[in-house]
């Protein structure tokens, strides 16, 4: 029992497992293509101000800044409808993986969608401890230096409100990392689910600030191999097939990688609660 062994075994599960990545890819490719679409398009309306320094230059940069706001407005709220159902689906398959069996997606699709509601609701309610959390930090901190102007005094507040931000969002991290585990594991009810999240964060506090910090490292490393792996990937298929099909392809690629490592990553909650919950309730 460890934290490597969260990361281990659900990499594992990943490897032995490779179709998992289909719900994560689906749902980027569907999107990714969309809003690629939708923006060259209003890109291409405007094409002749945007192509030359004309006074009418930043007038359109900022129409097509503007026309990208309900792009971004639709794709939240799909994702806030959306997540809840894949987060279940990951939260199973990352328990069959467990199980030491074959991983079946079906299974998974059905869980999910039997617990959608519940897990919907602990999104909204996680969303709802985010804003308020966000809400008082910034009550407390930023309001007074509104208030009373910036100055040595305020700046120190502010200096100290942005250590506080820092440690109180962390802790709330730990505390709703298992949330949506549990929904799935325990069947639990959002609230009930949120309750036994911070119950188990406050037990095992320095480790879910391990895996969490472990997963911040890995991601930085991740983004800047597979930038790289893009890079090199669009060059030489540029030079060899032309451009279009070297951005296409370099992509097609970045969808994937991304995708396998966001199915890696949905695996953790409940890779720590196979690892850190389950053990010790079978120990006692």
């Amino acid at each position: 029992m460890g934290i490597g062994a969260v990361f281990t075994k659900t990499f594992d599960i990943l490897k032995k497992n490779p179709k998992i990545i289909w719900p994560y890819l689906i749902f980027t490719a569907v999107i990714g293509v969309a809003a690629l679409y939708f923006s060259l398009s209003l890109v291409s309306s405007y094409s002749g101000s945007l192509g030359s320094a004309t006074p009418g230059y930043a007038a359109a940069a900022l129409d097509v800044l503007a026309g990208l706001v309900p792009l971004i407005l639709v794709v939240m709220l799909v994702s806030v409808f959306v997540a809840p159902f894949m987060y279940g689906m990951y939260m199973d398959i990352a328990d069959q993986g467990y199980g030491g069996g074959k991983v079946l997606l079906k299974k998974a699709y059905d869980t999910a969608r039997a617990n959608y509601l519940n897990m919907l609701l602990a999104g909204i309610a996680v969303g709802i401890c985010w804003v308020v959390a966000v809400a008082v930090l910034a009550i407390v901190f930023a309001l007074p230096a509104a208030a009373f102007g910036l100055h040595f005094t305020t700046g120190l507040w502010i200096a100290l409100g942005v250590l506080v931000s820092i440690v109180a969002l962390i802790l709330l991290s730990i505390y709703l990392f298992e949330v949506y585990a549990v929904v799935i594991i325990e069947g639990k009810s959002p609230i009930d689910a949120i309750r036994r999240s911070f119950d188990i964060g406050k037990k095992n506090l320095g480790s879910i600030f391990g895996v969490l910090a472990i997963t911040c490292v890995i991601g930085v490393c991740f983004a800047i191999v597979d930038s790289l792996v893009i890079i090199a990937l669009e060059f030489l298929l540029t030079a060899g097939v032309g451009r279009g099909f070297g951005i296409a392809g370099a992509q097609v690629v970045n969808f994937i990688l991304s995708a396998a490592f966001s199915s890696w990553i949905a695996l953790l909650p409940v890779g720590f609660y196979k690892e850190f919950i389950s053990k010790k309730g079978k120990a006692k």
